[in-house]
Formats: C-alpha cells, sequence, structure tokens
C-alpha cells in the first residue's frame, strides 16, 4: 500500500493580472482628479448607502464639511436632498439606469 501523502498546488500567470493593476494605478490620480474637479456634486455610495467619498463640488452644494458627512448613509446627510428611498439612485442603478442627476432645491 502507498502510503504517500499527495498535495495539489495551482500554478496561474499573473502578469496579465499584474498588467491589469499596473494600468489602474497609472489612471487612479487621473480618476481622482477628475471626481474632485467635476464641475457637478458627485458622490460615490456602497452597496447600503453609506457614503464612500464625495467630491468638493458637493461639500459645498450641501454646505457640510466632510467630517459631517462620514460614515453616514446618503439620505441621512441633508434635509433638502431629494432622493427618498423609493427613488434611491441606487436602486434605480440597480435597475439599469447608469447615470442619475437630482436636483437639490436650498431654502
Amino acid at each position: 500500500m502507498d502510503t504517500k501523502k499527495t498535495e495539489k498546488c495551482v500554478f496561474k500567470n499573473i502578469r496579465e493580472m499584474d498588467k491589469i493593476e499596473d494600468q489602474l494605478h497609472s489612471i487612479h490620480p487621473l480618476l481622482e482628479y477628475m471626481f474632485e474637479n467635476a464641475t457637478e456634486g458627485m458622490c460615490i455610495i456602497d452597496d447600503n448607502r453609506r457614503i464612500i467619498k464625495v467630491n468638493s463640488k458637493l461639500l459645498k452644494i450641501l454646505d457640510v464639511n466632510e467630517d459631517k458627512i462620514s460614515d453616514k448613509k446618503c439620505y441621512e446627510i441633508n434635509s433638502h436632498i431629494i432622493c427618498d428611498l423609493k427613488e434611491c439612485p441606487l436602486e434605480r442603478m440597480k435597475k439599469g439606469e447608469h447615470y442619475i442627476t437630482y436636483e437639490i432645491k436650498k431654502d
């Protein structure tokens, strides 16, 4: 009876993954610049509607600082956002919309 233990190993060529990662690293500063300097207020949220990042234009529009909105849900940051849970951009995007614009009315 053979008592040798057999181990399985997996080998994968990661050169293509490394190449893609390098491309992402090189384009990241450009994307950051475009996001921060956009002429419209922009917000990035996760699947739980928690704010990940906002640009300075949106902070100015909402008249808040980043500390006040960090780790909050998008509908918690300001009372005059026209975004209720039924019309949540995230839900609309899950249904196939890719670009959603909201108007913010200020008193």
